[in-house]
């Protein structure tokens, strides 16, 4: 009985010890993930630097090169900028380096989880967006088209007709006239004053 109890002990602790290791292991992971996700990024942005940097060397020594072949002495000022630009470009290769620093790695750092969090949000765009380009399958929908409707045509009686129904004058005035007319129900007749263009007269 005694071994059975502590063996239920032992077990208990050995499962409570596992339980607070997988967080720690896991938080531990998740940090690691966040920087290197962050040296990447890094990466990225001192190798923009560094090719700017570079090509604006290039473009300053390729500029005081040509100023400085032509014969004229005026272009001795374009010599004079090219070697400002081949400086500049050299200080921005120089300067590229700081993406490495401690400070630039940290995932803690409020300005790298900006960073991470548009660089993530860039991804998630851009997959949205190759979602909509890449065509999904198109269901085949049979569309029956509906049949063409028949209208029958109807023949009215000579006589005058107020809205498609058969009326009488029962008395006229300068510019209308009242007519009789059966209602909707067919049993009744309504009376209305209208102007006389409103009636039509079939022969």
């Amino acid at each position: 009985m005694r071994k059975s109890i502590l063996l239920c002990l032992f077990s208990l602790l050995f499962l409570c010890a596992n339980a607070q290791v997988i967080p720690k292991e896991n938080a531990g992971l998740e940090s690691l993930k966040t920087q290197q996700d962050l040296i990447i990024l890094n990466l990225d942005k001192h190798h923009k630097e560094y090719k700017f940097g570079w090509l604006m060397q290039l473009g300053g020594v390729l500029l005081s090169t040509i100023a400085v072949s032509t014969p004229s002495t005026e272009d001795d000022i374009l010599s004079f900028y090219g070697g400002l630009i081949s400086i500049a470009g050299g200080i921005l290769v120089l300067d590229s380096d700081k993406w490495f620093s401690r400070k630039n790695i940290h995932p803690d750092s409020q300005y790298n989880k900006m960073q991470l969090e548009l660089k993530q949000l860039r991804k998630q765009v851009s997959q949205v967006s190759r979602k909509l380009e890449t065509p999904s399958e198109v269901t085949e929908e049979v569309i029956k088209t509906p049949e063409p409707i028949v209208v029958k045509e109807i023949k009215l009686k000579p006589g005058l007709y107020y809205n498609g129904v058969k009326c009488k004058i029962i008395e006229k005035s300068t510019d209308k006239v009242r007519i009789k007319y059966l209602n909707e129900t067919g049993r009744a007749f309504d009376k209305k004053w209208v102007n006389e263009t409103e009636l039509i007269t079939v022969f």
